[in-house]
């Protein structure tokens, strides 16, 4: 359902561990779906980088596209989740040999392969 009280930095607070949701994900989620540049401007004005995990949100096609820190901290920091997850044995995928990431929004499911944290 849709919060179009909820901003887009707020909305951030929601998106759980291992989650990626989309840009046009968060647009549609606070009820703004043609607001996608907008929340990508309003998401990267994040000053709460870690708290409010905005490294999770990723392009609609599955690209890291940027992040306030640089594009390589986004990398490290959905790597490791990705670690983690793996480690522990949550949210894995025998699919592709890949690594299954649940999106919120109209897409379904985002696959997100190792070869997405190579440089």
């Amino acid at each position: 359902p849709s919060h179009p009280c909820v901003s887009p930095t707020q909305s951030l607070a929601s998106i759980p561990y291992g989650v990626t949701p989309s840009y046009s994900d968060i647009a549609s989620k606070i009820g703004r779906p043609s607001a996608v540049r907008a929340v990508g401007m309003a998401i990267n004005k994040n000053p709460l980088l870690i708290v409010l995990p905005c490294h999770r949100v990723i392009g609609k096609n599955g690209d890291l596209t940027g992040y306030a820190a640089g594009v390589h901290v986004k990398r490290e920091l959905l790597r490791h989740e990705f670690n983690f997850a793996q480690n522990s044995q949550t949210k894995k995928t025998s699919v592709t040999q890949g690594f299954m990431f649940l999106s919120q929004g109209g897409q379904g499911l985002t696959y997100v392969t190792p070869d997405i944290f190579s440089i």
